[in-house]
């Protein structure tokens, strides 16, 4: 963040996460339409579930800007806490999983601090990731110290960041079902078999009182009810306007085996990154997780008497092995069958949960140089992987845009809008140029948040099919955007013509009927 005078990320994606927070804030003050139909992509209903929603983590940003900080600083500011609570939620369920202090530290650094996290730092939305290794700890105690209410707590946790992130939600769930796999089998621990899940759970659901079963049923009730209120109203958009990702569309964001190769702007790793070809939407594809957590990792792996690193690494191949793309078949291509899963398009991006079992066997990696002080060369490499580990986070090429280029964006419309504007102005920036369709889409809706009025401009993950763009004759762009939603809505010509007289595009003389007068 360049000491906050920088946001991470570019003029779209972080600008777009930015205007969503915004909303939020501007919806606890009375001054948005509705909690699930912000001013933008207006007059379009539902338009918040086209994306993530922060709902989550939102309530830190509307703190911040009831506070009197400007917009930027709250979204740095926002940004920045999930790097604290990843750290130390982190920190805390390794500490639960049973490693010291240093160990502990190590992986939490990792889970935080990561290539893959970097990487994916333009997108803000999958910052907020601190429910994950706290789902897992709770999963940890309800395995090895059979508490029943720990299920409770596991389902709490998962529906906490559904609402910090869908994409990491899903993912989550993911990889409970996998450590779910992975601990099912009996292992045998210095002679004495462990054991598996479902022994522990139903041992745990026998010891627990009639009190502790039904708060944790009414916990698991409550937290399922809660993931349903969420994602009711993406499918009920999603049916009405037909959104949906086609199989070839998701196919391009299934990792390959190059994928965990991909460190484009690491400045230890890019030439050797540079040098893995064909990957389709490489931006997506940034997984590869550093040399130094790797040889952690296989010290640890290399560490006996700890099922959990085990059950860990076999987590962390059942998530390659359902996701990857292999030459001629996918299991996840499977799996876009079942309801809600065709929605996540960038499966790459379950790296960013990946990063906590890799995280215990980093742990495992530093406990056991600690454990055993008597290999002081096995001390040496693993201290020499963990500086490598550090100085890997720190060697990367931060994309950022300085926060004078977010506020110079408005600047390029001053004098184009009235000193008032009546509550029912519907503000258009035209977009004009083919090669820059998001920037423009973005500078109105912020304007328009600016001023409290709604906006003909959108951006997002997904949009009206007849929101379209005419970069010959923005006039006809406004008509037929008004027009396109006349149609979906079912509008009398007089209720059209209204809506186009309420649109003032900056910029360009007002519009009626698609013509300039």
């Amino acid at each position: 963040m360049d000491y906050l005078r920088a946001v991470p990320g570019d003029l779209g994606d972080a600008r777009f996460n930015s205007v969503v927070l915004e909303h939020l804030y501007l919806w606890t003050k009375g001054l948005e339409p509705g909690l699930w139909s912000p001013g933008f992509f207006y007059p379009y209903p539902g338009a918040l579930t086209f994306s993530d929603n922060h709902f989550g983590s939102g309530a830190l940003y509307v703190a911040l800007r009831y506070l009197h900080l400007d917009r930027e600083y709250a979204f740095d500011l926002w940004y920045l806490a999930s790097y604290v609570l990843n750290y130390a939620a982190c920190f805390h369920a390794l500490r639960r999983f049973g490693y010291g202090a240093v160990a502990s530290a190590c992986g939490a650094f990792f889970f935080a601090f990561a290539l893959p996290v970097s990487e994916s730092s333009g997108h803000a939305q999958l910052g907020f990731r601190f429910a994950v290794p706290l789902a897992l700890a709770s999963f940890h105690d309800l395995v090895e110290r059979r508490e029943f209410r720990r299920l409770g707590h596991v389902a709490g946790w998962v529906a906490l960041e559904f609402y910090c992130s869908i994409y990491v939600g899903f993912f989550l769930v993911f990889l409970l079902a996998a450590y779910i796999a992975a601990t099912s089998v009996r292992w045998k621990l210095n002679g004495v078999r462990v054991r598996g899940f479902w022994t522990a759970l139903i041992s745990a659901y026998v010891g627990a009182t009639r009190r502790e079963v039904a708060i944790t049923v009414a916990c698991v009730a409550l937290s399922a009810l809660a993931i349903m209120a969420l994602l009711y109203p993406y499918a009920h958009y999603s049916k009405l306007y037909g959104f949906q990702r086609s199989p070839e569309e998701v196919v391009t964001m299934l990792p390959r085996w190059g994928s965990y190769l991909l460190a484009d702007w690491s400045w230890i790793w890019r030439g050797l990154s540079a040098r893995v070809e064909d990957i389709p939407v490489r931006h997506e594809h940034q997984m590869f997780v550093g040399l130094g957590a790797v040889l952690l990792a296989l010290a640890g792996v290399g560490y006996r008497h700890d099922r959990w690193g085990a059950a860990s690494l076999i987590a962390i191949g059942l998530l390659v092995l359902v996701t990857m793309k292999f030459p001629h078949f996918s299991i996840y291509l499977k799996l876009i069958k079942l309801p809600g899963i065709s929605s996540i398009r960038a499966v790459a991006r379950i790296v960013l949960v990946m990063l906590f079992p890799i995280s215990i066997l980093v742990a495992r990696g530093v406990e056991r140089s600690i454990r055993v002080p008597r290999r002081r060369r096995l001390a040496v490499v693993v201290a020499l992987a963990v500086l490598l580990m550090i100085v890997e986070c720190v060697a990367f090429a931060p994309y950022h845009t300085p926060i004078k280029s977010w506020r110079d964006r408005l600047t390029l419309y001053q004098g184009e809008l009235p000193d008032q504007l009546p509550s029912s102005a519907i503000v258009f920036v035209p977009v004009i140029k083919p090669d820059d369709t998001v920037f423009p889409e973005i500078d109105g809706v912020i304007l328009a948040q600016d001023r409290g009025v709604m906006s003909l401009n959108g951006y997002s993950g997904n949009a009206p099919l007849s929101y379209r763009a005419d970069f010959n004759d923005p006039c006809n762009e406004v008509w037929l955007r008004v027009s396109g939603y006349a149609v979906f809505a079912q509008l009398p010509e007089h209720e059209r013509q209204a809506l186009l007289e309420r649109v003032i595009p900056i910029g360009l003389p007002i519009c009626h009927s698609g013509r300039v007068e």
